[in-house]
């Protein structure tokens, strides 16, 4: 095997697209229509395609896209799930509507006072629903943020009186009010 094919097998995979430019160039270089070849303006286009009218706006750069932040979406989202509790106060998807407006409340918009409504609401008017355990946990996040520790304290007594010992929203409870916490034998 000579040197030159033994180089090509080597490198084969750069050889051939130089190659290929290579061959682009001489092509735009030597071809007689690369001298005529006018910029993208509408007159060169009607002449090389045949087009009659192109709007100037075409030519025109486009608008760059509105981005609505974080913090507009999330206020976005929950006047959408207002109008949703206005419209059906309390069907079954309330209690899944407020988590989540509590949620957006509290992560996105950083507004603890809503969210705790949020969850408040949940806590007394749906006390069977499935996210009442979450509810009171992130009512105590709002509650801390909020600095009102005798909220927190009242809602973490009622949470050791609605919770079993052996739950976790229990020995959170217990944790919270720095109660001690004894974990059963098995």
């Amino acid at each position: 095997m000579t040197v030159f094919e033994e180089f090509f097998r080597k490198y084969w995979y750069v050889i051939i697209p130089v190659a290929g430019l290579l061959i682009v160039i001489a092509w735009r270089i030597l071809s007689p229509s690369a001298a005529r070849d006018e910029t993208q303006s509408p007159g060169a286009l009607e002449q090389r395609f045949g087009l009659t009218a192109v709007p100037e706006e075409f030519f025109q750069p486009a608008a760059p896209p509105t981005r609505r932040t974080l913090q507009e979406e999330a206020e976005e989202q929950v006047r959408r799930y207002r109008e949703q509790l206005a419209a059906e106060p309390l069907n079954e998807n309330t209690p899944v509507i407020l988590m989540a407006m509590g949620n957006l409340y509290r992560q996105r918009l950083l507004n603890y006072d809503e969210a705790a409504r949020c969850y408040e609401r949940i806590i007394e008017e749906f006390p069977n629903a499935i996210q009442i355990s979450d509810a009171y946990v992130q009512l105590s996040t709002c509650y801390q943020r909020m600095d009102a520790p005798e909220k927190a304290n009242r809602l973490h007594l009622k949470m050791i009186e609605r919770f079993p010992e052996d739950s976790v929203e229990h020995q959170f409870a217990r944790e919270q009010l720095g109660w001690e916490i004894t974990v059963p034998a098995p």
